[in-house]
C-alpha cells in the first residue's frame, strides 16, 4: 500500500502522466464546488452554470490525446477551459494550466515560441485594461502576478521536465554509444588476437617442416637407395619393410607440407581424411610385417557419414595401428568397423606380449589413446578400452554427432596405451 501510495504521488509530481493528472483535476473541481468556492457566472453563460461536470469531463479528457496532438488538445483544454470560467466554475484555472504545460511538454519549438509571445500579449493587454476601468496600478500589478501563476508557472513546470526527459535520453544514447564502442573494441582486439595466433601457428609450422622435412627426406632418400641394393632385391622379406618405411617418409613430407598451406589457407578441410583409405592404410602396416586382420561391415555408406567423422575415425584406425605396431609388433590385431544402431563402432583387439619387445618396440609420448578418447567426445560418442589379459578397444562414433567443446589437445604422436 505505502510503496503504490509513493508510486502515485511519484506520477503526479512529474505532471505528465494523464490518468492521475486529470483524475486530480476532476476531485479538485468537485471538493471547491462542494465547498461552494465558485465565482459568479458570466451574464451570458448564466444558463449553463448547472452543467459545469459534464463540461469539466469534456475538457480533461483532451489531455489523453496530447501526446498525438499537443496544439490541438492545448487549444480543445483552452477553449472548456474558458467555458467553466464562464459558468463560474474554479476548474477552468485547472485546464488553463495544463492546455499550457501541454504545449510546453510536448508541442515544438515555433509553437512554444508563438504561444509564449501571445501569452505575454495577453498578460499585457489585460494589466492594460484593469488599470483603464479602475485608475490602479496595484490591481494591475495583482493581474500580472495571477496570470504569471496561472501562465507561466506551468511553462516553467513543463520545460525542466522536458529537460530531464532530455537529459535522460542524452544519457541513454551516450551510455548505448560507450556500450557499442566497448563492443567495437573487443571484436578488434579478439581479431588481433587470432590474427597474432595464426601468424605463430604458421610460423612454428614452417619452423616444424624445416626441421623435420630434412630428416624424412633422408629417411626416404636412404630407404630408397637400400631398395636398389641386390640383397634386398633378393629378399622379399626384406624389402617390404623398406617399402613401407619409404612410402610413410613420403607421406609425412606431403602431410606437413598440406599442413603448412592449411595454416596459410585458414582451411581445416584440407586435412580432412575418409573411408575409403582405410584398407590401403592397414595394406601399408601389412606389409612392414603386422598380422592385421581388418573387416568392415556393410550397412552404411560414405554418404551418411559426416566429414568431420569420417576424419575422426580414419585417425582413430591410425592410432591402433601405430599403437600396435610400437607395443605388441609379433601378436595378432583384429580391427573391425561396423554399424550398431546410429553409431559407427571401431572395435580394435590384440593378445598381450608375453615378454618385453627389446627390438622392435618404440617409446612414444604417452598420447595414442589420449587422442583416441579426445576424438571421440569431440564429436559425442563414447571410447572404452582395457588391457587386463588381451587388450581391447572400443569406439563408437555417432553417425550425426555434432562437435561437442573439448579441452583436450591432440597430438600426433602415439604412446603406450
Amino acid at each position: 500500500m505505502r510503496k503504490n501510495l509513493a508510486t502515485l504521488l511519484r506520477r503526479l509530481s512529474r505532471g505528465d502522466q494523464e490518468p492521475e493528472t486529470a483524475g486530480m483535476y476532476v476531485v479538485l473541481t468537485l471538493v471547491l464546488h462542494l465547498s461552494q468556492l465558485v465565482n459568479p457566472p458570466w451574464p451570458m453563460f448564466q444558463p449553463l452554470a448547472g452543467w459545469w461536470f459534464p463540461v469539466l469531463l469534456l475538457g480533461v479528457a483532451a489531455m489523453f490525446t496530447r501526446r498525438k496532438a499537443p496544439t490541438l488538445s492545448a487549444l480543445w483544454m483552452t477553449a472548456f477551459a474558458l467555458l467553466l470560467l464562464g459558468q463560474g466554475s474554479i476548474g477552468g484555472y485547472f485546464l488553463l494550466f495544463e492546455a499550457v504545460f501541454t504545449i510546453y511538454l510536448l508541442a515544438a519549438e515555433p509553437v512554444r515560441r508563438w504561444t509564449l509571445i501571445i501569452l505575454c500579449l495577453l498578460t499585457l493587454l489585460a494589466a492594460g485594461y484593469v488599470w483603464s476601468r479602475t485608475g490602479s496600478s496595484s490591481e494591475a500589478v495583482l493581474v500580472v502576478f495571477v496570470a504569471g501563476f496561472i501562465l507561466f508557472t506551468p511553462m516553467l513546470w513543463a520545460q525542466n521536465v522536458r529537460t530531464a526527459k532530455e537529459l535522460a535520453s542524452s544519457e541513454s544514447a551516450r551510455a548505448t554509444a560507450v556500450s557499442a564502442a566497448a563492443a567495437n573494441r573487443e571484436e578488434l582486439l579478439v581479431a588481433e588476437h587470432r590474427a597474432q595466433s595464426i601468424e605463430e601457428r604458421t610460423a612454428l609450422a614452417r619452423e616444424m617442416h624445416d626441421v623435420l622435412s630434412a630428416r624424412l627426406s633422408s629417411i626416404a632418400l636412404l630407404s630408397g637407395a637400400l631398395l636398389e641394393r641386390e640383397p634386398v632385391i633378393a629378399q622379399g622379406s626384406l624389402r617390404a619393410p623398406l617399402e613401407s618405411i619409404r612410402s610413410e617418409s613420403v607421406a609425412g613430407l606431403e602431410e606437413m607440407t598440406a599442413m603448412v598451406r592449411m595454416l596459410h589457407a585458414g582451411q581445416s578441410s584440407m586435412l580432412r581424411a575418409d573411408l575409403s583409405g582405410l584398407p590401403e592404410l592397414v595394406q601399408s602396416f601389412q606389409a612392414a610385417g603386422q598380422h592385421i586382420n581388418f573387416t568392415i561391415t556393410p550397412g552404411f555408406g560414405l554418404s551418411q557419414v559426416p566429414e568431420q567423422t569420417q576424419t575422426a575415425i580414419y585417425r582413430t584406425v591410425r592410432e591402433l595401428l601405430v599403437n600396435h605396431a610400437k607395443h605388441a609388433p609379433g601378436t595378432p590385431l583384429t580391427l573391425e568397423l561396423f554399424r550398431q544402431a546410429e553409431v559407427l563402432v571401431v572395435r580394435a583387439h590384440n593378445p598381450l606380449p608375453t615378454r618385453p619387445q627389446h627390438t622392435t618396440s618404440v617409446t612414444g609420448a604417452g598420447s595414442g589413446l589420449k587422442n583416441i578418447r579426445a576424438r571421440a567426445e569431440m564429436l559425442d560418442g563414447h571410447f572404452d578400452c582395457d588391457g587386463d589379459t588381451d587388450f581391447w578397444v572400443r569406439c563408437e562414433f555417432p553417425l550425426t554427432a555434432t562437435t561437442a567443446p573439448t579441452t583436450a589437445i591432440l597430438q600426433e604422436d602415439d604412446g603406450q596405451p
